[in-house]
């Protein structure tokens, strides 16, 4: 396990798309509300909801979809100097902060439109409020605390204000309150980083603990597993060669057997050793195999018989290689 270095207060922001039913007024996603999440939409939300209101943040975490991968999304990080991070493809781990989250809300969501799922837009703001009041269990404080310099005073509470009216009319005496409570605010924040450092200290030796670990060598032999398997396609795919190691953050780049390098690093946890020697092509190849299938129905709609009970298991398969 590779855990993110706990950032300062606003400096790191983790963005995902939360993919909900449509809603009677046409929403779906939960990171702006708009139908359709487009490239735009989430340079405007970067724009609006994190730089106008906490400032630039050193970088932002994503995942891979096209939305957060635009030109448009890019020029603009490049332009305000963040440094976006994208996750490895088909590992939600990576951006587990995020997903975490995703959980909560989705978990709050049921409860609030009890079955209702197309109105679950009318109660998002108040899930948000609830999450961000609540205190943390690892940080020991909400995180409207850590935010606004102070408890939010809830529907039904009776509490001292915040400053009574007696101090807000001595500005000496108003100074001293604000430069007591930044300080105090400022100690929180540190005790909260601390635990946050713990806690993810404690993660990683508890993940490690109960993962076999694995590591490769460029020139390695590897399987990947198979995310878009259809049917009864096998779980692993490849087998695929090790380019470079990345060991810090667990991500390896891979190439196909013909050469062929992927888009996207892949974390070791899609990884598994492949065993025996290099063949002179792919075990499993998607391409090879959805077009011999596709072929194989085609002839068995127009054979009565049926395209496999008129060959053996050894001529359909010499049939694919030589097609192939």
């Amino acid at each position: 396990m590779h855990p993110l270095k706990i950032p300062t207060a606003f400096d790191r922001w983790h963005l995902d798309f939360l993919d909900l039913p449509v809603t009677v007024k046409g929403n779906r996603w939960l990171l702006v509300e708009l139908p359709v999440a487009s490239k735009e939409a989430v340079a405007d939300f970067i724009y609006e909801e994190i730089v106008m209101r906490f400032g630039v943040p050193s970088e932002i975490v994503t995942d891979r979809g096209d939305n957060f991968t635009s030109g448009l999304v890019d020029a603009y990080l490049k332009k305000v100097g963040v440094n976006h991070k994208l996750t490895s493809a088909y590992h939600p781990q990576s951006n587990g902060k995020v997903e975490r989250f995703n959980g909560v809300i989705k978990q709050m969501l049921r409860k609030y439109t009890n079955g209702a799922l197309h109105r679950w837009d009318d109660f998002v703001n108040a899930a948000l409020w609830a999450c961000c009041v609540r205190v943390h269990t690892t940080t020991g404080y909400s995180p409207f605390y850590l935010t606004e310099e102070r408890e939010p005073r809830l529907p039904g509470d009776v509490v001292q204000p915040y400053i009574d009216d007696a101090t807000f009319n001595d500005p000496r005496t108003v100074a001293d309150h604000t430069a007591r409570e930044l300080a105090q605010l400022g100690q929180h924040r540190a005790a909260a980083e601390f635990r946050l450092k713990a806690m993810a200290e404690k993660d990683k030796e508890k993940w490690d603990g109960a993962v076999k670990k694995l590591s490769f060598e460029p020139g390695d032999l590897v399987m990947l597993t198979h995310e878009e398997r259809f049917g009864l396609e096998p779980k692993f795919k490849g087998p695929y060669i090790v380019v470079e190691a990345y060991p810090d953050y667990g991500t390896y780049r891979l190439q196909t057997i013909a050469g062929e390098p992927l888009k996207s690093l892949v974390h070791v946890d899609r990884m598994k050793p492949a065993k025996g020697d290099k063949p002179d092509a792919p075990w499993y190849d998607l391409t090879f195999a959805h077009r011999a299938y596709n072929e194989a129905m085609k002839e068995a709609l127009v054979t009565p018989d049926g395209f496999f009970d008129k060959l053996s298991n050894e001529q359909a398969t010499q049939k694919l290689v030589d097609d192939f």
